[in-house]
């Protein structure tokens, strides 16, 4: 890495975290000692509520790197949950007695009660003819702004899901046949078992977009690392964006990415 990013974009699951699995130790550490460094935003299907289940209640800063007198790290974290349909920043001005916990909405992208209904109608009709040997939970997961898709439901065990759809073939099928049911909106595969339906132009592009515009960082100074950087992947709106990106195919490979940034700023 030849200089620190001014703003690092991470996918969260396949990339962070395993498939709706919490933070582990390693991974909150690193990640606590880049928000020391630089700006970190995260991208992700999740939902806001999964955010903070998966991602937020595992991170922790090193006391010994944290300077008196210096921001929290803590306002250099971004979050955009459901595909970047929303966009969350911390404001520690704010935390003091808010309900929110210190995260202030800088947009929301709201679905309506007739587009979900849309939605769930279609999916209705695509997944009704298929045949799935067990379910886990809900399979169409309302998150506000955008639906989320799980085939084998969104309580799957890892180990169930890693060879359901390796080669994401049977979800594009499902994509295909759902889009001229679905017009004005967008489907993108992520994780093992999903896809995410936002609407047509917002996804993982427009928040980058929005990112960059927010802080005023060049695109060049920006980098996005995730697990599906693959025409059809839902990490492919970062080259479609403009932005340098970093693929990885496990979260090690994303702890050694994080070492190399880190080891260039810690002497």
């Amino acid at each position: 890495m030849q200089s620190l990013p001014q703003l690092i974009i991470f996918d969260l699951d396949g990339t962070l975290a395993e498939s709706k699995m919490p933070l582990d130790a390693e991974m909150a550490a690193l990640l606590g000692e880049l928000l020391i460094h630089t700006k970190v935003a995260v991208i992700s299907g999740a939902s806001f509520a999964q955010f903070q289940v998966q991602f937020l209640g595992h991170l922790h800063f090193p006391k010994n790197r944290q300077v008196p007198g210096q921001p929290d790290p803590m306002t250099n974290l971004s979050l955009l949950p459901a595909d970047a349909s929303s966009f969350y920043v911390y404001n520690p001005a704010d935390a003091r007695g808010a309900t929110t916990g210190g995260w202030v909405t800088v947009y929301q992208n709201l679905l309506s009660s007739e587009e979900k209904g849309m939605i769930r109608a279609a999916v209705s009709k695509v997944a009704g003819t298929m045949y799935f040997e067990k379910i886990y939970g809900e399979q169409l997961e309302d998150r506000g702004s955008q639906m989320a898709f799980s085939a084998l439901g969104q309580q799957a065990p890892i180990e169930v899901k890693k060879n359901w759809d390796a080669d994401h073939k049977i979800r594009e099928g499902m994509v295909a046949r759902l889009r001229p049911l679905l017009p004005g909106f967008e489907m993108n595969i992520g994780g093992m078992t999903s896809f995410d339906i936002t609407k047509t132009g917002i996804d993982k592009e427009y928040g980058i977009n929005q990112l960059v515009k927010y802080f005023s960082i060049p695109k060049s100074a920006a980098v996005y690392v995730g697990d599906a950087i693959f025409p059809g992947g839902n990490d492919y709106a970062a080259v479609t964006a403009g932005v340098p990106t970093h693929q990885v195919a496990t979260v090690s490979d994303t702890k050694d990415f994080i070492r190399e940034v880190l080891r260039g700023i810690i002497k």
